[in-house]
């Protein structure tokens, strides 16, 4: 009965906070002016995919040694427009999916489901308390979408009910 009682009340206070999280990182990303902390100053690439040319005119040898991230935010300003915002809502995506890829990593290394009910929530929680994600959620970073894939990769692969799916 307390077990359940505290896996509820850990559920509930991680729910809370992981919403007040991003409905801020959410306003961060709307309305925040550009400054030095935003690495949008690096999508030269994404601004001339952005522009209309190809995938790979504009594009130096350090643009094309740079994670996809700024090709996926440079067709998301040819499609949607070319606001800040709209590159900080990207990136901001791809945290929710770390949050995601975490609380999924978590419930899988979890044994039974009083630990299940308990860990994932914690996980959350924890991913969210961190002070890197919250500084670069939304700044455009290469580094929140590869630790995305790397948390959704690793749930994958520990995954039981994926079958095939693992494979990707």
């Amino acid at each position: 009965m307390i077990r359940r009682r505290l896996a509820a009340t850990v559920r509930v206070a991680s729910l809370a906070v992981v919403a007040l999280f991003f409905a801020a990182a959410t306003f961060a990303a709307i309305v925040m002016p550009y400054r030095l902390w935003d690495s949008l100053a690096f999508g030269s690439w994404s601004r001339s995919i952005a522009d209309g040319n190809g995938l790979w005119s504009n594009a130096d040898a350090l643009s094309l040694q740079r994670p996809l991230f700024y090709l996926e935010q440079g067709l998301a300003w040819r499609v949607l427009g070319d606001g800040e915002w709209i590159g900080r809502l990207l990136s901001l995506s791809f945290a929710a999916i770390l949050v995601l890829g975490v609380w999924l990593f978590a419930r899988q290394l979890s044994a039974d489901g009083d630990a299940r009910a308990l860990l994932s929530p914690l996980a959350a929680l924890v991913a969210v308390a961190s002070s890197v994600l919250a500084t670069y959620a939304a700044a455009g970073m290469t580094d929140v979408p590869v630790a995305a894939m790397v948390a959704v990769t690793g749930a994958a692969v520990w995954g039981r009910r994926l079958g095939y799916g693992r494979v990707a």
